[in-house]
């Protein structure tokens, strides 16, 4: 297994340890729980109360993948727990962003755990640290089609940019110069906050 990659699940496990979490929490077999983490308690944060407990395949990229699939004549795509793997690094992710960088759930969930899971999704059989630039490419095509506006696809480009690259979670990192991605059409020409780097945000705010 890639050193860094466990490194930063490790990273994570301190973490959830710190705010007495147990790790690991019974999974049904489609991938989703009726346990999980309370991260709205986790962070005594105000309702909705939203959690971390499901951790399988990305429903809508299913189905853009399965449409693909027919039209090609391969075989459909069917739900699925993520692997042992990429279930450690959500929740490794979910504790790195909530109680080391203090990002709020909101952006946790939806800005970096949805687009990770559509990843994972498009990665299949690929461990985390066995990403490649074809499947980040897929997943980015494939985003742009789960989302038409583009953010999905976006935010894919962040997770490895901010995430993948940034912590060296995969063997062929650095992934994000070897892209060449043009954005989907019908979004902007500014990036995301998401995708900037802490020096272009300061630009951008002076």
């Amino acid at each position: 297994m890639h050193e860094p990659f466990v490194a930063f699940i490790q990273h994570g496990k301190t973490l959830a340890e710190a705010k007495g979490l147990a790790w690991d929490f019974p999974i049904d077999a489609d991938g989703s729980s009726n346990l999980g983490w309370n991260l709205t308690e986790l962070v005594n944060g105000n309702p909705p109360t939203r959690y971390l407990r499901d951790l399988e395949s990305d429903a809508k990229t299913i189905m853009v993948l399965n449409v693909r699939n027919i039209e090609n004549g391969l075989p459909t795509v069917l739900k699925k727990p993520l692997s042992t793997a990429w279930c450690d690094l959500i929740k490794a992710v979910a504790c790195d962003q909530l109680f080391f960088r203090r990002n709020t759930i909101i952006h946790t969930l939806g800005n970096v755990i949805r687009p990770l899971k559509v990843l994972a999704t498009c990665a299949d059989f690929l461990e985390p640290w066995q990403l490649n630039t074809d499947t980040v490419r897929e997943t980015f095509d494939v985003a742009g089609k789960v989302q038409a506006s583009g953010k999905l696809a976006d935010q894919v480009v962040g997770v490895i940019k901010t995430l993948i690259d940034a912590n060296h979670l995969a063997e062929a990192c650095p992934l994000y110069p070897t892209l060449s991605i043009k954005r989907s059409p019908g979004t902007n020409n500014r990036s995301s906050r998401f995708t900037k780097s802490k020096e272009q945000l300061l630009d951008d705010l002076e």
